[in-house]
């Protein structure tokens, strides 16, 4: 592959993480919730009706879900495309 062809993909790379990790906290969340009470996951935690307890579990479900995610994804995200976001260089 090609210089260019693989700062390319990089970048494409980078701009479909974020997507794909919202994706994937939302499910790992909802699935964790479903194990842990053996039901549904509140469909609008901010809702007023909903009850804290369950809010605020789902809240606290997703911040763990999501950092380790986050962390995982960190390992995957190009090591350039990572300087270019904190502006060490250009990825290209």
């Amino acid at each position: 592959m090609t210089h260019e062809v693989k700062e390319a993909t990089a970048m494409v790379v980078g701009s479909l993480l974020p997507i794909i990790v919202a994706s994937l906290v939302r499910k790992g969340s909802e699935r964790a919730y479903t194990h842990l009470r053996g039901e549904d996951p509140p469909e609008a935690p901010r809702d007023t009706r909903t009850p804290w307890k369950h809010a605020l579990l789902y809240a606290g479900l997703s911040g763990a879900v999501g950092g380790v995610i986050k962390l995982m994804t960190k390992e995957l995200e190009p090591r350039r495309l990572r300087e270019a976001r904190s502006g060490d260089r250009s990825p290209f």
